[in-house]
């Protein structure tokens, strides 16, 4: 999973968006535009694999409340609706 802040050298460090531009969940904007869409598509895929099972097996590692599992699997799902 990325989380925020991530650097790989060479590529661009994702965007920022002020608050006021609109809503805060963009899915777009955590990957530079350099990967390509087909990239971005099996990266939701596999967050929103991950998240489905850490929900089936209620996996709390790392964790404090299951939401944070449903809150990745409903990022990862409203992501891949974009593609």
């Amino acid at each position: 999973m990325l989380r925020k802040g991530w650097n790989v050298p060479g590529f661009a460090p994702a965007r920022r968006f002020p608050a006021s531009t609109g809503p805060s969940w963009r899915p777009k904007a955590i990957l530079s535009p350099c990967f390509s869409p087909g990239f971005q598509e099996n990266r939701w895929a596999v967050q929103a694999d991950y998240f489905a099972r850490r929900l089936f097996d209620r996996d709390m590692t790392g964790i404090e409340t299951m939401v944070e599992n449903e809150k990745g699997l409903a990022d990862a799902q409203r992501a891949l609706g974009d593609f």
